[in-house]
């Protein structure tokens, strides 16, 4: 038995292993060609989607959470002139939550052009409060050595503990990618591990930034699986994505918001006075500086800045102060002097901004047109800012 095994063996054919194969060589190719895929396709995707030319852009509200088109438009920002340029870093009151893109505060300053030596550019987003600030600037931000940055601070943030983060009750936050994941506790921010470390690996990883942009870009911030599988709005469902050619929906990015649109500019039902809205005054539950979480961040952006030696002027406010009671006033009036303070003490150049008319706010915190006009115009006449300017 032993001697037929043997002999039916050794009659049998070599059959050659894969490595044999140069299956190897095959395999290696592949993983090399993936890897410069990996490596190249979110440059060479850039060239497709080249910055627009135009002035006072900002980035559509749709595309907020979208920090790889943010990082290229900030780093390749190509305006509509040869100026130096001065990003204004903050969040809705930046960008200008009641009013068109031509009538924000970057859009005033270059229309006044104080100093006539440079161009300012709409780099605030919707619902960016101070931590995620923090992390914008420190992850996504093309920060350069001796950038110039105008950093607005809104200490609405700080009004209430359910503004700065202080609640343990989870809440549904904005921009939570920008949060700090391990190593600071976020009350309210409860994710899981997974989640939280996914994050990390976006931050570090160009490639999966990229996808995450083409997710919220072209399909409607979801995978293209779930895209794929979308159920539709109606019932029963039609499953609209089901036959369409995922390559189709390459066509229909917006690249800016709509020149009319109908929730923003003077010809909105929004853009109107606080107190044509049925808003009062009212009491606000500010939040120690000494506790505050968004306090916190906002001095920590501060060195960071100063660390990276980075260019840059404070605007604080303007709040409305119209809107609330005596007690709050004062309150709020006491941070912003010792914010000042400390500014004083930093070398940091800044300025608080008064109290704007009644007339000129839409809310608490926002300005409308006539009100960022107004804005600009302290800061044309601010000395400090005249003397950080040349």
């Amino acid at each position: 038995m032993t001697t037929r095994n043997a002999q039916s063996n050794s009659s049998r054919p070599d059959i050659p292993l894969p490595l044999e194969m140069g299956s190897m060589k095959v395999w290696i190719g592949i993983i090399v060609s993936a890897a410069i895929a990996v490596m190249i396709l979110p440059g060479l995707w850039k060239l497709r989607e080249p910055v627009p030319e135009s002035a006072n852009l900002r980035l559509p509200y749709d595309l907020s959470k979208d920090y790889w088109l943010y990082r290229h438009w900030m780093n390749k920002y190509s305006g509509v002139t040869d100026l130096p340029r001065i990003y204004i870093l903050g969040d809705s009151v930046v960008w200008g939550e009641f009013v068109d893109r031509d009538a924000t505060l970057s859009a005033h300053l270059n229309a006044s052009r104080p100093g006539e030596r440079f161009e300012y550019i709409n780099a605030g987003i919707n619902g960016l409060y101070p931590v995620a600030l923090q992390g914008l600037v420190q992850h996504s931000f093309p920060l350069h050595k001796s950038q110039r940055l105008i950093l607005q601070i809104n200490l609405l943030w700080m009004s209430n503990p359910e503004a700065d983060l202080q609640t343990s009750k989870e809440q549904s936050l904005n921009h939570v990618a920008l949060l700090p994941q391990f190593t600071q506790k976020i009350p309210p921010y409860k994710a899981a591990f997974e989640n939280r470390a996914g994050i990390i690996w976006t931050r570090h990883f160009p490639f999966s930034q990229w996808v995450q942009h083409l997710q919220i870009a072209y399909f409607k911030n979801k995978s293209l699986q779930d895209w794929t599988t979308d159920s539709g709005a109606s019932w029963p469902p039609d499953y609209p994505n089901a036959h369409t050619n995922p390559m189709s929906q390459m066509e229909h990015f917006k690249w800016m918001e709509p020149q009319d649109d109908p929730s923003r500019g003077i010809h909105s039902d929004r853009h109107r006075p606080w107190f044509d809205k049925g808003m009062a005054p009212t009491s606000m539950d500010w939040v120690p500086m000494e506790s505050s979480l968004q306090f916190r961040a906002i001095q920590n952006l501060i060195v960071f800045l100063k660390k990276k030696k980075a260019d840059f002027f404070v605007l604080i406010g303007p709040l409305n102060a119209h809107m609330m009671d005596a007690e709050s006033r004062a309150e709020c009036a006491a941070i912003e002097r010792r914010l000042s303070e400390m500014l004083t003490g930093m070398g940091v150049g800044h300025m608080r901004a008064e109290t704007l008319p009644s007339d000129q706010y839409a809310d608490t915190s926002h300005p409308l047109s006539s009100g960022y006009r107004s804005l600009a115009d302290q800061l044309a006449d601010n000395p400090d800012f005249l003397k950080w300017l040349q």
